[in-house]
């Protein structure tokens, strides 16, 4: 691997509260803090993957150590720099998806209990701190309750429930939002104007779909697609991560809610065998459904609002982790359709037949 790359991850990662992604609330409370010096023992910082968590984190631990005191790290400082390069004495960072064990725990313990070497605070960050065990967890829980002087926890977790109710409740909790297509669009267009790389609008929305408000993934999709080419296309997303264009989704909306279940099984067909990711189906389907059912634009027989129904009750299927495939319920749904609308036709052609003999009668009369 060549040591001049830098992989966008880490080249593109915010280093000061004003470059972070879409949570203006969570850096805004903390700089406050730290303004007025009303920092508390421990934090938890709450959020999908790829929100920002670990790089808030560090971002504090800088803005706390900073040799210029201004409350917003200056990144040229010796203490900034060596807690970008992960080498200073008073920030600890723990992986807790590798490092689960007391032992790590106890080893951060015995350290913190020093006065700090290089700046004013020592900062504890412990990633992914739902992983660890339960015996960490209890030897933990007494230092976050009373730290020395001027040490400071950072735990991170995206599954807030794996956490000890007894940790929570020491922890000062600020949850990060999943990052708006709005403002990962701006930054992710930033980074393709400094790489010189073009992506077409159909790939952009696509890849907000995919990855779901995450910056990180964003950027390890984007780094991928730009190896050969500078131009990223929806070829290219759908070939790589199994994504369905724009007009298979429209076509499988409209065939759903049209009940046509011959059309609806060759599309089926289509899409098994090219192996599109359902998921991304499902997600796509139903966006497009709370768009119809919004607009109020469908008049077919079956109104997007009875297909609104099924996939929402899919989706509560799918949170509770026992969703599978959706194409049988789906498929379901499209006969039931079908059948229902055969028997409106027949009874509508029962009465015109009812009503051309009464005519006819009468006319003979």
């Amino acid at each position: 691997m060549n040591k001049k790359y830098i992989p966008f991850h880490l080249k593109y990662r915010p280093q000061n509260f004003l470059n972070i992604i879409g949570q203006h609330k969570a850096t805004q409370n903390l700089q406050i803090a730290i303004k007025k010096k009303k920092l508390t023992f421990a934090y938890l910082l709450i959020g999908q993957h790829g929100s920002g968590k670990t790089t808030l984190a560090r971002v504090v631990a800088k803005a706390l150590n900073c040799i210029d005191m201004k409350n917003i790290p200056c990144n040229i400082c010796q203490n900034c720099i060596n807690i970008h390069l992960g080498q200073s004495f008073d920030v600890y960072e723990i992986d807790a998806a590798k490092n689960t064990g007391i032992e790590h725990i106890r080893d951060v313990i015995e350290r913190i209990q020093f006065t700090p070497i290089m700046g004013q605070y020592k900062v504890c960050i412990i990633d992914e701190a739902h992983m660890l065990s339960t015996s960490a967890f209890n030897s933990l829980l007494k230092t976050i309750e009373s730290p020395p002087l001027n040490t400071i926890f950072i735990l991170s977790t995206t599954i807030i429930h794996k956490i000890p109710n007894t940790i929570i409740s020491r922890c000062q909790k600020i949850y990060l939002e999943p990052i708006r297509n709005q403002e990962l669009t701006l930054a992710i267009s930033k980074i393709l104007h400094n790489e010189k790389i073009k992506i077409t609008n159909q790939a952009m929305v696509s890849l907000l779909n995919l990855t779901k408000g995450s910056f990180r993934d964003a950027l390890s999709i984007v780094e991928t697609l730009c190896i050969d080419e500078k131009l990223i296309t929806m070829a290219d997303l759908t070939n790589k991560y199994k994504i369905p264009s724009f007009c298979i989704i429209n076509s499988l909306f409209e065939k759903t809610c049209n009940s046509n279940l011959i059309d609806f099984l060759s599309l089926l067909d289509y899409i098994q065998f090219n192996q599109w990711d359902e998921d991304q189906i499902f997600c796509a389907l139903y966006n497009n459904v709370v768009k119809s059912f919004i607009s109020n634009n469908h008049n077919s027989y079956m109104h997007s609002q009875n297909l609104m129904t099924l996939l929402s009750q899919l989706l509560e299927t799918k949170r509770s982790n026992k969703f599978n495939q959706f194409w049988i319920p789906l498929t379901t749904f499209v006969l039931e359709n079908q059948l229902k609308k055969r028997k409106v036709e027949k009874k509508k052609y029962r009465k015109s037949l009812q009503y051309k003999k009464i005519k006819s009668e009468i006319y003979s009369n």
